[in-house]
């Protein structure tokens, strides 16, 4: 039981993570200057990875839900809600759907 707890919790996201997010952010909104630790959107940013972190997203979610939001996200400004939107419908548990 111990080391399926390891396994998961490697596969959990962390700083890597984190810097590919900012990264990613960043090249879609240059205005928001993401990647500077002084800018008044940074902050919006962490959150939102926190939240990511709390939700327990692993590196596969992770993955598929930037490389969506990337994609499709045509809009100048963003909140984090929206990218946990794009998470949720990329892996939301569609047994309920009638």
């Amino acid at each position: 039981m111990a080391q399926v707890r390891d396994n998961k919790s490697k596969d959990q996201i962390g700083s890597k993570q984190k810097s590919e997010f900012l990264a990613i952010m960043d090249s879609l909104f240059p205005d928001q200057d993401l990647l500077n630790v002084s800018s008044k959107f940074r902050k919006k940013a962490d959150f939102t990875f926190e939240l990511m972190q709390k939700q327990n997203w692993n590196q596969e979610e992770f993955e598929k839900t930037m490389l969506e939001f990337s994609m499709k996200w045509v809009y100048n400004s963003w909140m984090p809600a929206n990218v946990l939107e794009f998470k949720k419908k990329l892996f939301a548990d569609n047994d309920m759907v009638i």
